[in-house]
């Protein structure tokens, strides 16, 4: 199944827009050859005076206030835009997670107690310091995704500090139990290139069996949120594909059939009260950032198709 090109137009036309900023350049960027000015300028409405993001670009957590969660965010897409170490909105998140870095756990803890009094999902409400625990005290996520970012922009880092967090995390990821979550930030770390080899050949095996291991095979599995196999390998390339190349094709049908009449693809959770207004903004947010990532998903498969 390949996604229309009428179809592949209308989610183009909602991101031009209809989108937040940050999506809308990311998709000038990724689809029109956009300037990546534009999206450092709409990254930069995001991120804080101490370096690290916040403002709601991670949909959920409507705070204005730093987190690592969401520099994670803002990373991602710095790195996908292949901006260099030497881009201010870079040096100032890398500060940002030096200097924020628990030295005696070598983790992030995912939201800053702010967090608390802006609007936010039930699960990021942090009652009586019940984050941690929820987590996994930070041990692979967010931090296996964000050491894959830091390994991108070593030549930025102290070497002996990146290699003892980088040697850390490798060990909470291989020896762990993982959510549907920390699976996503370990095979983040996996596809990171600057991931040594053998590094790489430690966390492979276990990696691979737990994501097939939570990954559904059928439409039936992934009507509601959940674990899906695109969720680990998110390219051909990526190095759990091989192991869900069974269910991506299947997969991939599911997300061209999950396309709404106006191009979108929309949350398939809530807050709980829909009509609630901050949920509805976050909404809008994440029908914004699943459409491009939707779409960067069909196009590195080669789901979208060919132009006249």
């Amino acid at each position: 199944m390949l996604l229309e090109r009428a179809a592949f137009q209308r989610a183009l036309d909602y991101l031009r827009t209809q989108a937040r900023p940050v999506e809308r350049t990311l998709c000038a960027y990724f689809f029109a050859d956009g300037p990546v000015a534009d999206v450092f300028t709409t990254l930069a409405a995001h991120q804080n005076p101490d370096g690290g993001f916040g403002h709601g670009l991670e949909p959920d957590v409507r705070t204005p206030a730093s987190s690592a969660l969401a520099t994670s965010i803002a990373l991602h897409w710095l790195r996908a835009v292949n901006a260099p170490a030497t881009t201010p909105l870079v040096m100032r998140a890398l500060a940002y997670l030096r200097a924020t870095l628990d030295p005696a756990s070598l983790t992030w803890p995912m939201l800053p107690p702010a967090a608390q009094a802006a609007p936010h999902a039930p699960w990021w409400h942090d009652a009586e310091g019940s984050l941690p625990a929820s987590f996994d005290d930070f041990l692979v996520n967010p931090r296996a995704e964000l050491v894959a970012y830091l390994l991108h922009y070593a030549a930025a880092m102290p070497a002996d500090w990146l290699a003892t967090l980088t040697a850390a995390t490798v060990t909470a990821v291989a020896t762990r139990p993982l959510d549907m979550h920390a699976l996503t930030c370990a095979a983040t770390l996996l596809d990171a290139p600057e991931l040594s080899e053998s590094e790489r050949m430690h966390l492979i095996t276990p990696v691979a069996e737990q994501a097939r291991a939570i990954t559904g095979a059928s439409a039936t599995d992934w009507q509601t949120y959940g674990p899906q196999p695109l969720s680990y390998a998110t390219t051909p390339a990526s190095h759990l594909a091989p192991a869900l190349a069974d269910r991506l094709p299947a997969n991939l049908d599911f997300l061209i059939a999950q396309q709404t009449p106006a191009g979108t693809w929309q949350p398939n959770w809530s807050w709980g009260d829909a009509a609630e207004p901050a949920w509805q903004a976050a909404c809008r947010d994440w029908t914004s950032y699943l459409t491009l990532t939707r779409l960067r998903l069909l196009h590195a498969f080669g789901r979208i198709a060919a132009g006249e």
